[in-house]
């Protein structure tokens, strides 16, 4: 299993409000997500975080829609704290 010290750094950075226990979790659940190589998927990942962070007691909120970026539209899933 091959770890992204790199992303691993960049997801503390940027999640250095949220507590140690959620921040773990996340990096767990990262783990995960590069060893399954899922493509497209987002909504199993937004998924997976809306639970861990439910869990670890935040307001969180599973999205989805549909995107356009100016080339194609295309659906997609994400996570809101």
């Amino acid at each position: 299993m091959a770890r992204d010290y790199e992303m691993i750094k960049y997801i503390r950075r940027q999640m250095s409000e949220y507590d140690e226990r959620f921040t773990n979790a996340v990096i767990k659940l990262f783990n995960k997500m590069v060893d399954a190589k899922e493509h497209n998927g987002c909504l199993s990942n937004s998924a997976m975080l809306f639970v861990c962070a439910r869990y670890c007691g935040y307001d969180a909120k599973l999205c989805y829609g549909l995107c356009d970026n100016g080339k194609h539209e295309f659906y997609h899933a994400w996570l809101e704290i």
